[in-house]
C-alpha cells in the first residue's frame, strides 16, 4: 500500500512538473503566440512526408474539431497552462495538416496528350535565362495535343534577341519534369509542380517572335523590368550582373565565375533577394525618413516621426517588391520585414519573437509547402537567432551601468555587432546548408565579418540612389561606383576563400537526424528556464548522430550508371554518361568536388568489380555472361530484361532495366560485403500528388 501511494504521488509531481515547464515557463498566450508557427510546421511537413488523396471527407470534421479542442484548452488553462500549450499544438499541428492539402495542387490543371516527336507551342516569355544553357520560361497560349495547355512550360534553345514579355511561337520535344536523382534530395518535379510548369525539353528550330501580338500589363512590366537590368548590367561594368540581380532579381546576367567565387566565399546569399535585402532597402528609407521628419520642429513636436517613416518605407519594400520580380524568397522578406514595420506604426514592440512567429504564420498560410525548402528554412533560423540574441543582448543592457562612450568604444561596438550577427546567424543556419547542399564555407564566418560591412554600407545605399537617379540620365556615375565596390568585394572574397581553401564537404545525414537539430534548435531558440539545456543537448546528440550516421557504398542510376567505394578510392561505371547524377551522389556522402575515380575493370561482356569491404558487383548486356555472373557476383546490373526462370536460379540481387525504372535511383549500404539496407527514390514517392498518374493528362502518344 505504501509503495503504491509512493508511486501514484510520484506520478501526480512528474505530471504537474512537465505541465508546468511544458507551458514553456511562461503560460501566457504569448509564449503560445511564438509557438504556433512551429506547430502548423509540424503539421505542414507531416502532409509533405505523408501526403493522402482521400483527406476530403475528413476536412469538415477537423475543422469541427479545432475549435473544440482550442475550447478545452483554454477552459483547462486557468490550471494548467500545459493544457494551453498542448491544446493549440494539436489544434494547429492538425490545422497545418489540412491547410498544406487544400493549398496544395492536386491533379494538373491540364488536359491532353503528350506525343513523343516535336509539338508546336505559342506563347509568351516569362523568364530568359543566359547562363550555361540557354533557356526560356514560357507562360502558354496553346501547346498541340492539348484542349487545356499547361501553365507555364521551360525550353532550351538559342534565345538572341529574346525578351520577356514577347509573344512566341516555336516546335520543342517536351518531357514531364525530372524526379530527384537520390532518395531525399532535391526533387525538379515538386518544384515544377507548385511553380506550375508542366513539361521541360528543347526547341528544335529557331523561336520565332511574333512582333504583332497584342501586350498585356504584365508582360510590359516584364519587359521594363528586363530593359532596367540590361541598364544596371551596362552602367555597372564587369560585375553587373551582380547589381542587377542585387537590385531587380534578374539572375540571367551573372557571370559563372563570379558566381562560384561568392558561393566559395560563403556569400551566395547576397545573389538572391532576401531579408538581407529587403532589409537594408526599408531600413535605410526608414531612418532616412524618420531623420528627415525629425528635423522638422513643428511637426516633430506634435507627432511622432516613426509613424510616417514607417508607412514610406513600407511603400517603398512594396516597390522593391515589385521591381525585383516577386520570388517565393523576396515575398518572405517582404512580409517578415512588413510586420516589423506595422509594428512600429502601432507603439508595438519592432524585433520580437512575436513578430517573426506572425510572420512566419502569414508565410506558412500563402505557401506551406515552402517549410520543406532550404530558403525558407535558412531565414527563419537566422531571423529567430538574431532576434533571441538581440532581446538577451538588450536584457542584459537594462542591468548594466549606462554612460556615454568614446567614438572608439562605439567603433568596437559596431565591430563586434558585426561579428556577433554573422557568427550566429551562420551557425543557425549552418545545419540547414550542410543538409541541403553538403557544402560550408571554411572561412565563411571570417569573409562575412570583413566584407559584408562594404555590402551593407556602401554597395546597396549607392545602387538604390542610382536607382533613384535613373529617370533624370544621372545613374552611371553611381552605377560606376557600385561596380568598382562589387569588384573589390569578389576580389577581396576570393583572396580570402583562397587563403581558407575550399568549400568544406560534408555528408548528408538521415532526415531524421535533421529533424532532431532542428527541433533542438527550436526549442534553444523559443524555449524558457529549463527548457533550453535540454534544447542544446538536442542538437548536441543530433550533430553526433550525424556524424555517425553510415553512408552509402554504392550508387545505382536508374540508366545502369554504378558508383562504388573501392579499396583504392571510387569507381565508376562509365566515366562518360550520368556525370550530373554522379556529383549528386558524391555531393551528398561528403566527397570534394575534385575526387579522383577509376573505372570499373570490362571487357566485352561487361563490367565488374568489388567494394572496399567486399561486396562484388556486375554490369552487363549479354545473357549468356549472366549465370557465370551469378557464381562470381552479389549484385548484378543488367541492361536489358531478365525473365523470372533466370531470376530464380541466380542467387544475386538482379537489377534490370524495369527495376530500375521503379526504383529510380538505388542506394546500397553494405557492411562485411553483405547489404543491408537498399534505399530507393521511388519509395519515398510513391503517394506524392506530383507523381500519382495524373487522370486529365492522358499520357503519351504512342
Amino acid at each position: 500500500m505504501m509503495n503504491s501511494r509512493l508511486v501514484d504521488n510520484a506520478l501526480k509531481g512528474f505530471t504537474r512538473w512537465t505541465l508546468a515547464h511544458w507551458s514553456l515557463a511562461e503560460p501566457s498566450y504569448q509564449r503560445v503566440l511564438i509557438w504556433l508557427p512551429v506547430f502548423m510546421g509540424v503539421g505542414c511537413i507531416a502532409y509533405s512526408l505523408y501526403p493522402t488523396s482521400v483527406f476530403a471527407p475528413w476536412v469538415s470534421l477537423v475543422f469541427i474539431l479545432l475549435p473544440l479542442i482550442l475550447g478545452f484548452s483554454v477552459v483547462f488553462a486557468r490550471r494548467h497552462g500545459g493544457f494551453l500549450m498542448a491544446g493549440f499544438g494539436v489544434a494547429f499541428v492538425l490545422f497545418g495538416y489540412v491547410w498544406s492539402f487544400e493549398r496544395t495542387p492536386q491533379a494538373p490543371d491540364y488536359v491532353g496528350t503528350l506525343s513523343t516527336r516535336a509539338v508546336d507551342v505559342t506563347g509568351w516569355i516569362e523568364a530568359v535565362d543566359l547562363r550555361g544553357r540557354d533557356r526560356i520560361r514560357i507562360r502558354v497560349a496553346s501547346l498541340e495535343g492539348f484542349e487545356k495547355p499547361p501553365k507555364r512550360i521551360e525550353v532550351r534553345g538559342s534565345v538572341e534577341g529574346l525578351e520577356p514579355g514577347h509573344h512566341v511561337r516555336l516546335r520543342a520535344v517536351l518531357s514531364a519534369p525530372q524526379g530527384p536523382v537520390l532518395r531525399g534530395g532535391y526533387d525538379p518535379a515538386r518544384a515544377a509542380w507548385f511553380e506550375r510548369i508542366g513539361f521541360r525539353g528543347y526547341s528544335i528550330a529557331k523561336i520565332e517572335v511574333d512582333e504583332g501580338a497584342a501586350v498585356s500589363v504584365e508582360q510590359a512590366w516584364l519587359n521594363w523590368r528586363w530593359h532596367i537590368s540590361q541598364r544596371i548590367v551596362r552602367e555597372t561594368g564587369l560585375k553587373g550582373g551582380i547589381a542587377a540581380a542585387v537590385l531587380t532579381g534578374e539572375r540571367a546576367f551573372l557571370e559563372a565565375e563570379d558566381v562560384d567565387i561568392l558561393r566559395r566565399a560563403g556569400l551566395g546569399h547576397i545573389l538572391a533577394i532576401s531579408g538581407l535585402h529587403m532589409s537594408l532597402v526599408c531600413a535605410s528609407v526608414f531612418f532616412l525618413a524618420r531623420c528627415l521628419l525629425s528635423s522638422w520642429d513643428s511637426y516633430a513636436r506634435a507627432h511622432d516621426p516613426r509613424r510616417p517613416a514607417s508607412l514610406i518605407a513600407f511603400g517603398v519594400g512594396a516597390a522593391y517588391l515589385i521591381m525585383s520580380g516577386a520570388s517565393v524568397s523576396t515575398q518572405r522578406a517582404f512580409i517578415m520585414v512588413s510586420v516589423v514595420l506595422i509594428g512600429t506604426l502601432l507603439h508595438r514592440r519592432a524585433i520580437s519573437m512575436r513578430a517573426l512567429a506572425i510572420s512566419a504564420l502569414i508565410v506558412l498560410l500563402i505557401t506551406p509547402w515552402s517549410i520543406m525548402e532550404a530558403g525558407f528554412q535558412m531565414s527563419f533560423a537566422a531571423t529567430a537567432a538574431l532576434v533571441a540574441a538581440y532581446e538577451a543582448i538588450r536584457d542584459h543592457r537594462r542591468t548594466s551601468q549606462k554612460g556615454s562612450q568614446s567614438w572608439l568604444a562605439k567603433l568596437g561596438n559596431f565591430i563586434g555587432g558585426l561579428s556577433l550577427t554573422s557568427l550566429v546567424a551562420g551557425s543557425a543556419t549552418g545545419a540547414v546548408a550542410a543538409f541541403h547542399f553538403q557544402r560550408l564555407a571554411g572561412m565563411g564566418f571570417v569573409i562575412n565579418v570583413v566584407v559584408m560591412p562594404i555590402f551593407t554600407l556602401f554597395i546597396m545605399p549607392v545602387g538604390l540612389i542610382s536607382l533613384c537617379l535613373m529617370p533624370f540620365g544621372l545613374s552611371h556615375y553611381g552605377f560606376g561606383l557600385m561596380g568598382r565596390g562589387l569588384e573589390v568585394l569578389v576580389t577581396l572574397s576570393d583572396h580570402m576563400a583562397r587563403w581558407g581553401g575550399d568549400m568544406q564537404a560534408i555528408s548528408a545525414p538521415p532526415g531524421w537526424v535533421f529533424a532532431l537539430v532542428m527541433l533542438g534548435l527550436v526549442i534553444l531558440l523559443l524555449g524558457r528556464s529549463l527548457l533550453r539545456p535540454l534544447g542544446l543537448v538536442t542538437v548536441m546528440t543530433g550533430a553526433v548522430l550525424w556524424a555517425f550516421s553510415p553512408q552509402p557504398s554504392v550508387f545505382i542510376q536508374d540508366e545502369g550508371l554504378v558508383v562504388a567505394e573501392g579499396e583504392a578510392g571510387w569507381m565508376v561505371s562509365s566515366t562518360r554518361r550520368g556525370r550530373f547524377d554522379r556529383s549528386v551522389f558524391l555531393q551528398r556522402i561528403g566527397e570534394a568536388e575534385d575526387v579522383a575515380l577509376t573505372q570499373f575493370r570490362c571487357d566485352d561482356v561487361g563490367c565488374s568489380g568489388e567494394t572496399r569491404d567486399g561486396l562484388r558487383l556486375a554490369i552487363t548486356h549479354q545473357g549468356e555472361a549472366l549465370e557465370a555472373d551469378c557464381a562470381l557476383s552479389q549484385v548484378i546490373i543488367f541492361h536489358g530484361d531478365v525473365s523470372p526462370y533466370l531470376r530464380r536460379r541466380c542467387q544475386a540481387l538482379i537489377l534490370d532495366d524495369e527495376d530500375r525504372r521503379r526504383a529510380g535511383g538505388s542506394l546500397l549500404y553494405t557492411h562485411k560485403g553483405q547489404i543491408y539496407r537498399i534505399e530507393t527514390v521511388e519509395r519515398s514517392r510513391t503517394r506524392q500528388p506530383w507523381t500519382r498518374p495524373a487522370t486529365p493528362y492522358q499520357g503519351r502518344e504512342t
